[in-house]
């Protein structure tokens, strides 16, 4: 299964589909679309960010949404990347708070086959950014290694490759309050372990966390078992297990810690639990979010992929 439609909202505000004839609505996010698709021509790259920067509401611009991109196929998001390296060179968008880079629901492209490229050099360029998702899986990097602003990274993959996984856990992000990876599966590239998230799990490396989600994962069991005594639950409200694979051996871990008994909220839908351990969970302490589980056939599978 892959990802759904276009994101309606970011940051809290509306999103719409940014055409340069247009211009920029106030209080509203621009979804930059430099590709060819069913209902819009082709708009170049450079182009449309020569435009952007010119709008009489560029100064108030406060989100930016890229759509699909052309080289989202074939090659990577170096260019889109480049141009908004290029418009905080300029000081363009002033006012910038967060980017999503990889609007790109799977009628367009499935989420493994997104090509991204270093994702990392946009955070090295927008010191203020406090807001960064991407969506993508192949050819993935993510070089920054400290950034003193962020309070929120979203990476969403059908396959997180381990040295992306390890680049963001060794990142310093000092104001880092929600972190949410998608994990994925082996077919597509995963090749992580509950090992790489021990140091997360310790409570050594984000200080300001309070929402964690470790979602769309082949072995949320493993992670479940390796959480529910670590010292992270001491300072987190939020964690989030959902889109994954967690049965009975990880919810009898979770259900039983007095750690997850004191958070406010825990998400596990999309899962593979009995009925008696779905509703021993239900019942730990923490607002739980179930749902219905999955039919289990052959093996447990993730919900985004492909």
């Amino acid at each position: 299964m892959g990802v759904g439609g276009f994101v309606d909202k970011f940051h809290g505000l509306r999103v719409f589909d940014y055409m340069p004839a247009r211009g920029l609505a106030r209080n509203a996010v621009p979804r930059i679309i430099c590709e060819e698709n069913r209902s819009k021509e082709y708009q170049d790259v450079s182009k449309t960010f020569e435009t952007l920067r010119a709008d009489s509401l560029a100064s108030e611009l406060k989100a930016i949404v890229i759509g699909p991109y052309a080289e989202a196929w074939d090659g990577d998001a170096t260019k889109v990347l480049g141009e908004l390296c290029s418009a905080a060179s300029q000081r363009a968008f002033g006012a910038l708070e967060a980017v999503f880079l990889g609007d790109i629901p799977a009628d367009y492209q499935e989420i493994s086959w997104i090509t991204v490229g270093n994702a990392g050099v946009l955070l090295d360029a927008w010191p203020q950014l406090k807001s960064y998702q991407v969506r993508g899986t192949t050819k993935f990097e993510f070089t920054c290694k400290r950034h003193t602003s962020l309070q929120r990274l979203v990476i969403e993959s059908g396959g997180l490759n381990q040295g992306v996984v390890q680049s963001i856990l060794a990142t310093e992000f000092p104001a880092l309050e929600h972190l949410e990876l998608w994990l994925g599966d082996e077919n597509y590239g995963a090749d992580h372990s509950v090992k790489d998230f021990m140091p997360l799990f310790s409570g050594r490396l984000f200080p300001a966390l309070r929402s964690l989600g470790l979602r769309n994962c082949a072995y949320t069991d493993d992670l479940a078992v390796s959480i529910a005594d670590a010292p992270i639950l001491r300072q987190l409200e939020r964690l989030d297990f959902s889109m994954g694979t967690l049965g009975d051996l990880g919810g009898e871990a979770l259900a039983s810690s007095p750690l997850v008994a004191g958070l406010k909220s825990l998400d596990v839908r999309h899962h593979f639990l009995s009925p008696a351990v779905s509703a021993k969970l239900a019942r730990c302490g923490p607002s739980v979010l179930a749902g219905e589980p999955e039919r289990e056939e052959d093996e447990r599978y993730i919900q985004v992929s492909e």
